[in-house]
This record gives C-alpha cells, sequence and structure tokens, in this order.
C-alpha cells in the first residue's frame, strides 16, 4: 500500500519554472515608451509576479485577480501608486508553456508589445528552457457554473467529468460580420501545440476602434508591424 501511495506521489505533476531568466524588449502597446521585461526564475509556490523595477523602492505586484484594475483594451494590475499595462500576452505566454512560478522585472509602465502577440515571450522562454521542481503542481476543480457578462460579451467556467482544460470562444461582432465574419476556436492544450496554434495570434482592432484610441493620444506610434487594424 505505502510503495503505491509512493508511486502515486511520484506521477503528480510538477511545478515549473524558467531554466534561466530572459530579456523581452520594445516599445509598449498604449503609450509607446521603451520598455524592458526581464522573466527570471523563481521558487515553488511563488506564482507570477511582476515587479516596477524602474520605481524607487521597487514595487512587486502578484498576478491575482485582487491586483487587476478595469481598463479599456488591455489587462492592467497595480498596487498602491505602482501599475503594470498590458500584461496579458506575457501571461499567456507563462500559462500556456506551463509555467508556475516566474518574476517578471520591468522596467517602464507597460510591457513592450512586440508584434501584438504572446510569441515574442514565447520563444525568449523556450529558448532559455524550462525547469521542472519538486513541488507537485496545485490544480482548483469547478464544481459549479461561474458566469460573468460585461456589455456585449461573456464568460463561463463550466463543470466537467473530463480532467483537465478546454477553452471554447466564440467572436461574434454582429452588424460589423462583413468585416469579420462569426468565429468560434475549440482550444484543448492536452492537443493543440500552444506555441504553433495560439501564441502568435495578434492584437487587432477595427479602424474605428484605432481611430478613437490615437483621438485620446494612445497607440499613436503603432503600425502594421505591431497591430491589425481592419479597415
Amino acid at each position: 500500500m505505502l510503495q503505491a501511495e509512493v508511486e502515486n506521489v511520484a506521477a503528480e505533476p510538477r511545478q515549473r519554472t524558467l531554466a534561466a531568466p530572459v530579456v523581452v524588449s520594445g516599445r509598449g502597446l498604449l503609450a509607446g515608451e521603451m520598455a524592458e521585461a526581464r522573466i527570471e526564475p523563481a521558487p515553488a509556490d511563488a506564482g507570477i509576479q511582476f515587479e516596477r523595477a524602474d520605481l524607487d523602492p521597487p514595487v512587486r505586484i502578484p498576478a491575482l485577480v485582487d491586483h487587476s484594475v478595469p481598463r479599456a483594451r488591455r489587462t492592467a494590475l497595480r498596487l498602491g501608486e505602482a501599475s503594470i499595462d498590458t500584461v496579458e500576452h506575457c501571461l499567456s505566454a507563462l500559462a500556456g508553456l506551463g509555467i508556475d512560478n516566474a518574476l517578471v522585472r520591468l522596467r517602464g509602465p507597460e510591457l513592450p508589445c512586440g508584434d501584438g502577440s504572446a510569441l515574442p515571450f514565447v520563444d525568449a522562454i523556450l529558448e532559455a528552457g524550462i525547469e521542472e521542481l519538486a513541488a507537485p503542481r496545485r490544480t482548483f476543480r469547478v464544481r459549479e457554473p461561474i458566469v460573468i457578462e460585461d456589455g456585449g460579451g461573456s464568460i463561463a467556467a463550466l463543470p466537467t467529468s473530463t480532467p483537465g482544460l478546454q477553452v471554447v470562444y466564440e467572436l461574434d461582432y454582429a452588424d460589423r460580420s462583413d468585416r469579420i465574419g462569426r468565429q468560434t476556436l475549440s482550444y484543448d492544450p492536452g492537443r493543440i501545440d500552444y506555441h504553433r496554434e495560439i501564441a502568435p495570434a495578434r492584437t487587432f482592432s477595427l479602424k474605428e476602434e484605432a481611430e478613437a484610441l490615437q483621438s485620446q493620444g494612445l497607440g499613436t506610434h503603432l503600425s502594421p508591424k505591431d497591430v491589425l487594424v481592419i479597415g
């Protein structure tokens, strides 16, 4: 019996981190300021944390919903007076590659934009390598439906008897379907290659949405190399 229990523990998925630090740099998406993100390995149970290394003293912000703040068209974290914008592509890269623990030291108010996808972060992390830690990975099970609706969008987390995660995403621009047709994607991390199929997906906006942002002084530096604008 003891031998069986030991074997079961040994088979548990382990937490993961980077094998070495990596640096991703470039201009931010909205403000356009130069930014440098150094992504470093972190110990087991540290989670994902961002640090505004350009502040004195530096401010460290855990990537938890408690620190999320509502801002248009991007995901932002804040702790006290310190904030970090457009963390979504970096977080996507870390989650997509199964990284449980990492410290992102950032110089600047927002992360580098790159080409508007998670790929620059993914490529940098894969080049450094991924290290498995001794601690078992924590897993969560959804026991009852959770639904959040805001404006024309909604997200739902539903219980399932099948182990693992499956994401179904539906895009419907309704009255603008002549430019962007209704689309649905089903993503199962166990069957679809995140690096090849998801990470290259780029930020996009409609022409009028881009013009509205630029009229507010945001994203005035952007070109087709940075984001896709659909006219």
